[in-house]
């Protein structure tokens, strides 16, 4: 009887072990096109969140998205009800580095200025003063971010779908921007990528490398996510879904398979 207990609650254990290890992983996301979006059906979409899935599926680890609306609930939401972040740059939570570790990276991404035409390319925050720059509050801006707070660049404040919209209406002279934000919105939502030719960019940030970002306690992850990332960079697959996106005629354009693996010798 002794035994047949013992044998039971091993039993139990273990299976309670492997359910707690198939517990999806949850993710946290918030809009920012075209990493992160809805499309009209209400689902998620976008170059990070498709290649998110891909990754998921190739390392057989289930995933849930949480919408945690903006930077500052990721923030406090961090390892509570969300434990990964995807397309992210390791300087942009500087804040949480104790409780953080990241993959390799999945995309390069950078920031721009964009501004209309008749404006000068700036060197440093001195070319914005006398105009008013579109921007997101709380965002990261190397090199401006001390003159926005101490108030040496007049800015108007907004979420980052209000942005453009600012720019192209002219209620702001210049915005603080994602490089392929600005080629997904001039292509997809003004529907003409000629349209970004009344525009240039006046500054460019350095390069930054997005990666997913894990909480501590699931470090475990982190060769895992790797091999897998390595391999889809390799044989392309993280390209395709990028390209897919950024295609200008998206109704032409194939949108990779996110149901099965696609990797070979996996």
């Amino acid at each position: 009887m002794k035994f047949a207990f013992f044998f039971f609650l091993f039993s139990y254990s273990t299976f309670a072990l492997s359910q707690s290890s198939r517990l999806p992983l949850h993710v946290s996301i918030n809009p920012w096109p075209p990493w992160i979006m809805k499309n009209q059906n209400e689902e998620w979409e976008g170059i990070a969140v498709d290649s998110m899935r891909l990754i998921s599926i190739c390392s057989n680890v289930p995933i849930k998205f949480i919408n945690t609306i903006n930077t500052k609930r990721t923030l406090h939401e961090w390892g509570k009800s969300v434990f990964s972040e995807t397309a992210v740059a390791e300087v942009w939570r500087n804040s949480q580095s104790s409780s953080s570790v990241y993959t390799n990276s999945t995309f390069n991404t950078t920031d721009i200025i964009l501004a209309r035409k008749e404006m000068k390319e700036i060197e440093s925050y001195k070319g914005l003063q006398g105009y008013t720059v579109g921007i997101i509050n709380g965002y990261i801006y190397p090199g401006f971010n001390e003159a926005i707070n101490n108030g040496d660049i007049k800015t108007s404040k907004s979420v980052s779908s209000a942005l453009f919209p600012k720019l192209i209406r002219g209620r702001v002279d210049a915005i603080f921007a994602n490089n392929e934000e600005a080629l997904y919105y001039f292509s997809r939502y003004e529907n003409n990528i000629e349209a970004i030719k009344d525009y240039k960019i006046i500054y460019r940030f350095e390069p930054v490398a997005l990666k997913i970002r894990l909480h501590k306690d699931k470090s475990s992850l982190v060769p895992i996510f790797n091999n897998i990332i390595d391999q889809l960079k390799i044989q392309g697959y993280l390209q395709k879904i990028q390209n897919y996106y950024l295609t200008p005629d998206k109704g032409n354009a194939v949108k990779p398979n996110l149901e099965v693996c696609p990797l070979k010798n996996m």
